[in-house]
């Protein structure tokens, strides 16, 4: 394989052999098999036709929601791929993923779907969009993280690989969890690399980002937390949605469950999506921590920090957060 590099204009391409091109596309069939909503998943999404009583929500949230929605599956790999969003609530993960659920098995059900479409079957000559790079990026990842699961690969995986013989059957798998990490890291870096010779840069409104300092100073000495929404493709943040902090905490934010389901949702109605995930710190640098970088889950989003440890400064920085990797990128303050 050659590795993947920036194209002109956004995107990246790369070269792969057919065995290459053939091992991808198995594994990330395996995974859309193990991810496409069943019928149990149809019925949320397509409640059965009936008119409950307007005030008996139980009766319409048990259409919606048949029992066991709110559980985790019992395969740890899809355990795995469909995590719990509140490790520290059972009761709060529960209820969002009651109403998440299906959309995330869709979402990695489609960019497999895409990554499928856009990888020739005997390999070769491969030119990706960003687009269909950010999907790539999202089915490798989802099939690393399935590998690894049924690996039990732990940070000392380079040293587990070691102890093996080239003959013992784990080896082959060691070696492909391997290459997958060496392949999403060359696309990773290539799209990185594009986005600082094209859009690595946030340009904000100094309305929105004095609405940003306004609610990080308000909600202090807790941490404060919100969106700036935009038209999709567009990266121009242009609304501001200022969201409740369900920590109330001095050193950790989350987004409300309920709250962050129907932004989310007014967003994709609106035909909008998160230009800008913004949260404060109140007595450290501005800039993420270990817990920001793992919940970051937009790989196209700008990462806000602002620090209200000084009374007279503010700090004010954004960042991409991409698979782990924190890029800081330049602001832009426009009138």
């Amino acid at each position: 394989m050659e590795p993947f590099r920036s194209v002109r204009g956004g995107g990246a391409r790369a070269w792969l052999a057919a065995a290459e091109a053939s091992l991808l596309r198995n594994l990330v069939g395996q995974i859309m098999t193990l991810v496409e909503p069943g019928a149990s998943d149809s019925q949320r999404v397509n409640p059965p036709s009936g008119n409950p009583p307007p005030d008996d929500l139980g009766a319409l949230e048990a259409m919606l929601y048949p029992p066991g929605a709110a559980q985790a599956p019992d395969d740890p790999v899809l355990a795995r791929l469909l995590p719990d969003a509140y490790s520290d609530d059972p009761e709060a993960a529960g209820e969002f993923r009651k109403y998440t659920e299906p959309a995330l098995r869709s979402a990695k059900y489609e960019v497999g779907k895409q990554m499928l479409d856009t990888l020739p079957e005997a390999g070769g000559r491969i030119q990706l969009s960003s687009e269909e790079a950010l999907s790539w990026l999202k089915a490798l990842n989802d099939v690393r993280l399935a590998l690894g699961v049924r690996l039990g690969v732990t940070e000392e995986f380079e040293e587990e690989w070691a102890k093996l013989k080239p003959y013992d059957p784990q080896w082959t798998a060691y070696e492909v969890y391997a290459w997958l990490g060496a392949v999403q890291e060359s696309l990773v870096q290539a799209l990185l690399a594009g986005w600082v010779v094209s859009v690595m840069m946030l340009k904000i409104p100094r309305e929105l980002r004095d609405k940003i300092v306004a609610h990080a100073r308000q909600d202090h000495p807790d941490e404060a937390c919100g969106v700036l929404a935009g038209l999709a493709g567009t990266d121009r943040p242009e609304r501001f949605i200022a969201m409740t902090n369900a920590e109330r905490s001095p050193t950790f934010y989350r987004f409300d469950s309920g709250e962050q389901f129907r932004v989310w949702q007014d967003m994709d109605d609106n035909g909008e999506e998160p230009i800008v995930i913004y949260h404060s710190h109140t007595s450290t640098q501005a800039y993420p921590s270990r817990t920001d970088i793992s919940y970051a889950s937009e790989p196209g989003a700008h990462y806000v920090l602002v620090s209200t440890r000084d009374e007279e400064e503010t700090e004010f920085r954004s960042y991409r957060i991409v698979d782990g990797v924190v890029t800081e990128e330049p602001v832009t303050v426009v009138e």
